[in-house]
């Protein structure tokens, strides 16, 4: 399977820069999620791969071969758009099998193919029926499924899942990664759920305003965010982050806001150099949800103050959102601690070992 490589990727439209010096390289077979929010520049992305639009400047090499002019026909790919291009005059049986029609292949083996697919998308029963008839939901399968069944070499997934319920979803979004198991397909998979960008890609590509703001795996993407905007997009509920001045108090460090003083242990600030930069001067912390709750037996210099202002029970997780006068915290609740009352005082236990720092005004992780 190709290997996918865009150096310097710009793609303008007007005085509107949809694709920003975009540099990635894609291993082949592999299967990578792009993430962003609306207008990120996720569609634009998988359009130029497939050739639909030409970018303005940089090239795009597939196995090391520029395609700037290979018609999309050519490169051996399938897309599944947002709009699902689907033929309303087909029914849901001969809209999967057109693919392989167009290719000659074989009648017994395009049979199994298309009952296979047809499976494991849930369209066995609606295969005699024409795409207006089904659900939206059932039209996103069925254009889904169209692009499986090819098992092309490259494979472009634009928001495939955006209409299935939740059920649907997860199962929906498990099979596709199997899918590529079995295929090896090079697998681009756009969409706007962060938690479904984390649960399926080899790596994530995170985007926004038409610019790579981070290229890793999921867990490092979670555990290292590049920014503060990646920081506060990865992660349900986000990433606390709230501005302090930070300060050197022998033998540790302070984050200072209102009336807290958060301990920052001297390993924290010795692990992150740039750190030193910032003593005395603004700084954004960021701390993940589940690295707050609040305090059974108050931790020595680890606790925040405030006051809690709503609760949320979400079955599995109870969340506390807590006004601190200089800020809201969100943290975790653990099933078997008290629940804090709404308008009463909380002290929030915060693991200091886990404490991110940003630049104000860049956003860049220290």
């Amino acid at each position: 399977m190709p290997s996918v490589v865009l150096d310097g990727v710009s793609l303008r439209r007007g005085d509107v820069v949809a694709l920003n010096e975009v540099s990635l390289s894609i291993e082949d077979g592999e299967l990578v999620t792009v993430v962003g929010p609306s207008g990120s520049g996720k569609t634009t992305l998988l359009r130029v791969i497939a050739g639909l639009e030409q970018p303005t400047s940089g090239r795009l090499l597939v196995d090391g071969t520029d395609v700037r002019g290979i018609r999309p026909a050519d490169r051996d790919l399938a897309m599944v758009f947002q709009e699902h291009a689907l033929y309303p005059h087909k029914t849901a049986e001969r809209n999967l099998s057109f693919p392989l029609e167009v290719r000659h292949v074989e009648e017994p083996k395009l049979s199994a193919r298309v009952a296979e697919v047809a499976h494991v998308m849930g369209l066995d029963r609606v295969l005699d029926r024409r795409p207006r008839t089904l659900s939206q939901g059932g039209r996103n399968a069925l254009a889904t499924g169209r692009a499986l069944v090819r098992d092309p070499a490259i494979l472009l997934l634009d928001e495939p899942l955006s209409n299935f319920d939740a059920k649907a979803r997860l199962q929906a979004r498990l099979e596709i990664r199997r899918r590529h198991e079995r295929s090896g397909a090079t697998t681009f998979y756009a969409t706007n759920e962060q938690s479904e960008a984390m649960a399926i890609g080899d790596r994530t590509i995170v985007l926004n305003r038409g610019m790579v703001q981070q290229v890793d795996t999921p867990t490092a993407i979670y555990r290292e965010p590049a920014n503060l905007f990646v920081a506060r997009f990865i992660g349900a509920p986000p990433m606390n982050a709230m501005t302090g001045r930070l300060e050197a108090e022998y033998p540790d460090y302070r984050w200072v806001a209102g009336d807290d003083r958060l301990l920052v242990p001297t390993s924290v600030v010795e692990a992150h150099p740039r750190l030193h930069d910032f003593m005395g001067r603004s700084v954004v912390m960021g701390i993940r949800p589940e690295h707050v709750h609040p305090a059974v037996a108050e931790p020595f210099q680890t606790c925040l103050h405030g006051v809690c202002v709503r609760i949320e029970d979400l079955g599995g997780m109870r969340l506390a959102q807590v006004d601190l006068g200089h800020g809201e915290m969100i943290a975790y609740v653990a099933g078997t601690d008290p629940l804090p009352g709404i308008g009463n005082p909380v002290e929030l236990a915060v693991d200091v070992n886990r404490l991110h720092f940003f630049d104000p005004e860049t956003g860049a992780a220290l």
